[in-house]
């Protein structure tokens, strides 16, 4: 190989390393897109490289060249594409027919052969998608110049042969390195510019992600100085990102010192990655709530990036929903009501602790159980019906009451209001329900109702017995008239006279009348009442004589009396009439079947409960009463007959008046008593009497009084509107010796007490009467003389009249209808001193 053909190569050699500045450029244009006009510019260039290096070829004989196009082109073809090089391959073809000579065949099928491999290579490699190594690149090398090689018998058939053996050799050993070296410095170079354009595009994706993320994003050194910040951050902070550069971690974190920012560096680098949460300094001086992920920067020699999320928001709404659910809590587990939740099948998913009160266990010990599980069995059938039917109504709310019953058996009243929770397909998905326990309620309506029951039972006593009471007065007027006259009659007539049987009828009946009115008067709480202490036992032991003549014979009587009982303060005649009633009511009970009788008496002490139980027990005081108890084994009383057992003219026989149990009553409530009932159809009656005991001794029994003939002397006022009382109650005066002077009312009577005060020894005058009453003049009587004796006649009871004239010197009282025995007796006793005060004292109440 001479000097020129050394020359030659070396030219070629240095026209093919620029080559490699080609590519970057073209490597550059294809960052930014590079046009199909700009690849065909760099087609040009490379075929002008051709041409210079067609140029400055290497002369084999005549004019046979030999260069290192093939390697241009080769490599034209695997690196650059198909534009660049097919422009290359024409530049380079053009120039060499236009050379011409003995090698142009030979010349121009090598450029064609050397792109054309170049080419199939790279669509080879693409398809591969591996980048060519050294090895491929001599393989590549290979075969190109095979294909060269491939390419002389183009040539003239007078240099085949020599051209054959003298250049076979060394382009297979030339050029395939050659195209190697320049190939492995393209692919460096490829390589060099694929990292450059993935930094770049990292750094570009980098600096993206950091301006447009939405968390704050901190570079830090090892000191804890800003290296750099991001967009997000400043508007965090309210700082420029300038002004962040110049500060440190401490200046920002409010909860951080240098030495915990120092140490939290530290954990990065050890750990890695660190998060935690702090509270950041704005510009401003706020505060804000900060997420903060730290992590270390291998590469970067210590420093960290630190990623900051403002939590503001979620702090407010984490302090927000704990406030929420302490509230739910305080209201859930502060209301007295049972809440609760339940799944389809009914089982409690949730209880509050009201659940403790009403069914005993616990809260826990509920869930999982049966909601129907706590129902009363008598009411479980019917809230099941209930709650089906609800269900099928498709209405959101289920209102019911029913009684739970807890572990210790008490039953508690309670009303639910239930919903159904739905899923978002409308599917029922469970319920919530709210109980209220409304046993006080209950118990408070039931107590309620039993009061007014009690007020209005109360209230139809007070009206009958104050009707009963009018009638009484009113028939005791009457009663006087029929009464007086037949009493004056038989003391007038002789024993032989026919009529005297006739006028006895008229006063037993009328007697009979009498005791009628005395009934109603002792239900309406007016009757004749002498209060004195008095021993039950004795009261009914002197009884049980007429008590047993007065029973049905198949009947037994039975009397039972309590030792050591107290006293009562009462009247004696009114007490024997209760025991009288409530006997002969027994009696009528067991009818003609042969019966039991028992009669018993007591001390029990009565607490408010008990007496609210009673009749007429509901404003006495607790305390010791002493109770009358007859029971028998009669036929009982239904409900119905209980209701109406104390109303006056009420009676379940036929023959009855209905006055007896009224009269009771009547007696009872005079004496601040009650009465207890107990009583069940087909086993019997039970009346138990409650009279307040009293630490007073019962008084001896009184003797008979003198009833030695009396009659008296001087001048009676006889005072009465009614005209058939002053004509009957005139002529008893008169029979019994005393002048009269009568009228009609009070104002005529003080009109003839004025005119004739010195000769009337005393005024016997009614208590109702026309324009003034009896009390208004005895008022005005005792302005004129305040000695006067003045009696009270009435038809209602002494004790009702007494009361009126209460330590106001009343001489005496007669209650209507009276006989002229017992106006005589009465006005005996004003004879003396004694007598008129021991009358006057009967008339006191307890």
């Amino acid at each position: 190989m001479n000097s020129e053909l050394f020359y030659s190569l070396t030219c070629n050699a240095a026209l093919l390393l620029s080559l490699g500045l080609i590519y970057d450029l073209f490597q550059q244009d294809q960052r930014r897109a590079a046009t199909s006009f700009k690849q065909l510019g760099f087609g040009i260039l490379i075929g002008l490289v051709a041409l210079v290096l067609m140029a400055t070829p290497a002369r084999w004989v005549g004019d046979i060249i030999f260069d290192t196009r093939t390697i241009l082109l080769s490599l034209t073809g695997l690196f650059f594409g198909p534009l660049p090089t097919l422009a290359a391959m024409a530049i380079a073809a053009a120039y060499r027919i236009s050379l011409g000579g003995s090698g142009m065949l030979m010349g121009v099928a090598t450029i064609l052969v050397a792109g054309g491999l170049g080419l199939a290579w790279r669509h080879w490699r693409w398809r591969q998608k591996q980048e060519p190594t050294v090895g491929d690149l001599y393989l590549f090398g290979m075969v190109v110049h095979l294909g060269m090689i491939a390419c002389m018998p183009l040539l003239p058939p007078n240099l085949r042969g020599t051209t054959f053996r003298t250049l076979t050799l060394p382009i297979l050993i030339l050029y395939p390195v050659a195209t190697a070296l320049l190939g492995h410095l393209l692919a460096s170079r490829q390589r060099r510019q694929r990292i450059e354009a993935e930094l770049h595009r990292s750094e570009g994706l980098h600096r993206s992600i950091l301006q447009t993320a939405m968390d704050g994003i901190w570079r830090v050194d090892r000191q804890g100085r800003l290296i750099e910040v991001n967009d997000a951050y400043c508007r965090m902070s309210g700082y420029r990102k300038e002004e962040l550069l110049t500060l440190t971690v401490p200046d920002l974190d409010a909860n951080q010192n240098a030495t915990e920012v120092a140490a939290h560096i530290d954990q990065a680098m050890t750990e890695e990655k660190i998060r935690f949460e702090s509270r950041h300094r704005r510009k401003d001086g706020t505060l804000f709530d900060v997420e903060v992920s730290v992590q270390s920067l291998a590469f970067a020699g210590g420093q960290c990036v630190a990623f900051l999320r403002d939590i503001t928001a979620r702090k407010q709404a984490e302090e927000e929903l704990r406030l929420s659910r302490q509230q739910y809590r305080d209201l859930v587990e502060g209301t007295p009501d049972l809440i609760t939740r339940v799944d389809t099948a009914g089982r409690f998913i949730f209880v509050n602790h009201a659940a403790e009160s009403i069914f005993g266990p616990a809260p826990a010990e509920c869930l999982g159980r049966s909601s129907f599980e706590f129902i009363h069995p008598a009411d479980r059938a019917a809230t099941e019906a209930a709650f089906a039917a609800w269900l099928g109504s498709g209405e959101d709310l289920f209102i019911c009451e029913n009684r739970q019953v807890g572990r210790d058996g008490r039953e508690h009243h309670m009303t639910w209001s239930i919903r159904a929770e739905r899923g978002r397909r409308g599917k029922i998905t469970g319920f919530a329900g709210t109980g209220r326990d409304i046993t006080a309620m209950k118990h408070a309506e039931t107590e309620r109702s039993r009061l007014e029951n009690q007020l209005q039972q109360a209230q139809r006593r007070e009206s009958l017995g104050v009707l009963a009471g009018g009638i009484a007065h009113d028939f005791n007027n009457i009663l006087m008239a029929i009464l007086g006259n037949a009493d004056l009659a038989l003391t007038r007539l002789s024993p032989e006279s026919p009529a005297l049987d006739n006028l006895r009828q008229i006063e037993t009946a009328a007697r009979r009348a009498a005791d009628l009115a005395g009934q109603m008067l002792a239900y309406s709480g007016r009757g004749r009442f002498v209060i004195e202490p008095i021993g039950l036992n004795r009261l009914i032991e002197e009884m049980t004589h007429i008590l047993r003549v007065s029973i049905s014979k198949k009947a037994v009587l039975r009397f039972v009396g309590s030792p050591e009982l107290p006293s009562v303060e009462g009247d004696a005649t009114q007490l024997r009439q209760i025991v009288m009633n409530l006997v002969i009511n027994a009696s009528e009970a067991i009818g003609d079947r042969s019966g039991v009788i028992s009669v018993s008496t007591g001390l029990q002490t009565c607490d408010h409960a008990y007496l609210r139980g009673a009749t007429l027990g509901e404003e006495l005081p607790a305390g010791d009463y002493a109770c009358i108890e007859v029971a028998d084994t009669g036929c009982g009383m239904d409900a119905h007959t209980l209701a109406h057992l104390f109303e006056p003219f009420f009676s379940t026989k036929f023959t009855g008046r209905g006055l007896g149990m009224a009269a009771t009553l009547g007696i009872v409530r005079g004496h601040k008593g009650a009465i207890q009932v107990y009583s069940e159809v087909g086993k019997g009656t039970t009346f138990k009497v409650l009279l307040p005991a009293t630490s007073r001794a019962a008084a001896p029994a009184a003797s008979p009084e003198d009833q030695a003939p009396w009659h008296g002397e001087g001048t009676i006022l006889l005072v009465d509107d009614e005209e058939v009382i002053r004509t009957v109650g005139r002529e008893m005066l008169e029979e019994l010796g005393y002048q009269v002077l009568v009228a009609e009312d009070g104002r005529e009577a003080l009109t003839l007490f004025r005119e004739r005060q010195r000769e009337i020894q005393c005024v016997l005058m009614d208590l109702t009467m026309p324009h003034m009453d009896g009390e208004q003049a005895f008022r005005e009587l005792r302005q004129i003389d305040p000695g006067v004796r003045v009696i009270i006649t009435s038809g209602y009871s002494e004790q009702e009249v007494s009361q009126k004239f209460l330590g106001k010197g009343l001489a005496g009282f007669l209650q209507k209808p009276f006989r002229i025995s017992t106006l005589r007796d009465t006005l005996r006793r004003l004879e003396t001193p004694v007598s008129h005060d021991q009358t006057a004292g009967a008339a006191r109440d307890e």
